[in-house]
């Protein structure tokens, strides 16, 4: 309820204010709803599925062949489907080698952060400390 207890002319200026911006200053040159919707939330939200960047989790894995050891560096959000798509041979780097099993993962809460870590872990610096921690 609004100051004058009038809710439903406030809620008419309302809806009058965004189809007034979307029809004039949207619309031809100007930028498009989905545009104009990122440009005002987090990128997490501005898809057509809203999705909290809290729910969202990024892992960094190391798999190794079972049998010659070779390992895979990557990074995915769902661990056991990727796993699972290792095994089934439906990964061009990856099919000519199956069976694969996770050797190590770490979890990240943004892409960009396990996408610099799946680079670290692929250089030589990165590989060294790989074969420290797997050792021990």
């Amino acid at each position: 309820i609004t100051e004058n207890g009038n809710f439903l002319y406030i809620l008419e200026k309302t809806i009058n204010f965004y189809e007034y911006y979307f029809t004039h200053i949207c619309s031809g040159g100007g930028i498009g709803r989905r545009a104009w919707f990122r440009s005002m939330c987090s990128q997490e939200r501005a898809g057509s599925t809203p999705v909290p960047s809290t729910l969202m989790k990024f892992f960094v894995y190391v798999l190794k062949n079972k049998i010659d050891s070779t390992r895979y560096i990557g990074q995915t959000h769902n661990l056991h489907i990727r796993l699972k798509q290792h095994n089934d041979c439906k990964v061009k780097s990856t099919k000519s080698k199956s069976p694969w099993f996770i050797a190590y993962y770490e979890k990240y809460s943004t892409r960009q952060d396990a996408i610099n870590r799946e680079l670290y872990l692929k250089s030589g610096i990165g590989r060294e400390w790989l074969d420290n921690k797997l050792s021990s």
